[in-house]
């Protein structure tokens, strides 16, 4: 599911969702009537090259990621998936600290047609292993410094070391018998998952959510693409917008997994 924002006018911003190839009535401006978005106009959207920033490191702004770069290893990461074996429905794992590659990440699960899960880096083995029951994952993705309570939690449930892959795209060192970030971009480009039915957007899982677990063990909230969608459309049609946002994301982004819309990438058409 790859996001695009276009900004029509002063008065506020036009969002599509290109996965789902559906056409929306958005609102352009305060006064303005609303129109109807074609489908192709929603595809031509997604084959725009886009060479300006959407991610940026904060310590590091030389750390940074365009959205032509972005929609590449998403198309990566997709073909990647799909060479492990993974099929549609199925659940890839991240557990990781902060990094601008964790929502590229993200989208690249639901463009091969999985299910993203994403657990707090300060888990336990034995949360961890709570979460991989309850998302069944078939992989799940490790900081290299995080990697030891992994493995332990995928002993404890019975599943094969050979699930577990490192989550290392910035350079960090790999870890002998496990998959690395750049073995997974060895497999070509593959377009993602497409669809343009109500009933599939509302019925085809894109995200597992874990709860914070103040009652008793994380609970799993099943997010449906149609869910993402109306999400972004009230973040960003809602409240009309003369200007870019920009935000700073400090706390782990498996916090943010419930304002996804914040975090993943929306791209302007200013920046084309």
């Amino acid at each position: 599911m790859f996001l695009y924002r276009q900004r029509t006018s002063s008065a506020g911003p036009l969002t599509t969702c290109p996965t789902t190839g559906t056409s929306r009535y958005v609102r352009r401006g305060p006064s303005s009537p609303t129109s109807k978005i074609s489908r192709d106009q929603i595809i031509a959207a997604t084959k725009t090259n886009i060479p300006h920033q959407i991610y940026i490191g904060a310590l590091d702004p030389k750390n940074s990621i365009s959205a032509r770069q972005a929609r590449t290893v998403i198309r990566q990461l997709a073909a990647g998936f799909r060479a492990l074996g993974l099929q549609p429905g199925e659940t890839v794992c991240i557990h990781s600290f902060n990094s601008i590659w964790y929502p590229i990440f993200f989208q690249g699960v639901v463009a091969a047609g999985g299910v993203y899960a994403g657990t707090n880096p300060a888990y336990t083995a034995h949360e961890l292993a709570h979460a991989l029951k309850t998302s069944k994952a078939k992989f799940v993705l490790s900081a290299p410094e995080l990697i030891k309570p992994v493995l332990k939690a995928v002993e404890s449930i019975g599943a094969g070391r050979e699930m577990v892959g490192v989550f290392n795209p910035h350079g960090e060192p790999g870890i002998e018998g496990h998959l690395g970030w750049g073995d997974l971009l060895k497999h070509g480009e593959r377009d993602w998952v497409r669809f343009d039915d109500l009933e599939t957007a509302k019925t085809t899982t894109a995200a597992l959510l874990f709860s914070s677990g103040t009652t008793g063990l994380p609970k799993a909230a099943m997010l449906s693409h149609y869910n993402f969608v109306a999400q972004h459309t009230l973040v960003y049609e809602a409240p009309l917008r003369p200007y870019k946002a920009v935000r700073l994301i400090a706390l782990p982004m498996v916090s943010f997994d419930l304002d996804l819309g914040g975090v993943l990438s929306w791209v302007d058409e200013d920046d084309c």
